[in-house]
């Protein structure tokens, strides 16, 4: 995990001189957030992996997707409006998004799975989060 943070590191630092590091200590503070919750969520995947196997930690994965979108429109209440004026491509968002939901439900069934769940939870919290932070850093940037 160090390895592939440093090596991107290294590969963007001349970026920074190009394009200049007069951002916001928001976004700096965003991006520090960042990399500190996905060496977290990273290492709880590994670990689950490990314990509870990998098919249970990637089945259980998809569902920061959900709180992505969540937490996409709490932040931007606009981008609800958008997606509402064109019904056929929300629906299909929101039978993909309960198609995850429903998926996750039917593998919480066995009692191994409900233990995977309760672990990976806050990597699936931190993941929603992950994801919109990203979105946010990139408009920033």
């Amino acid at each position: 995990m160090m390895y592939r943070g440093f090596g991107v590191a290294i590969i963007m630092f001349p970026m920074f001189f190009l394009i200049g590091g007069h951002f916001s200590w928001l976004f700096y503070l965003l991006t520090a957030i960042q990399g500190l919750s996905i060496g977290f969520i990273d290492n709880r995947y590994f670990r689950s992996a490990k314990v509870f196997g990998a098919e249970i930690t990637g089945a259980l994965q998809p569902l920061s997707l959900v709180l992505t979108f969540v937490f996409w429109f709490l932040l931007k209440p606009s981008l609800l409006l958008e997606h509402l004026s064109h019904p056929l491509h929300f629906c299909l968002i929101i039978i993909s998004l309960g198609g995850i939901i429903t998926a996750v439900m039917l593998l919480r069934r066995a009692k191994l799975n409900k233990k995977a769940a309760s672990y990976l939870f806050p990597c699936i919290l931190l993941g929603g989060f992950n994801d919109t932070n990203s979105k946010i850093i990139m408009d920033m940037g």
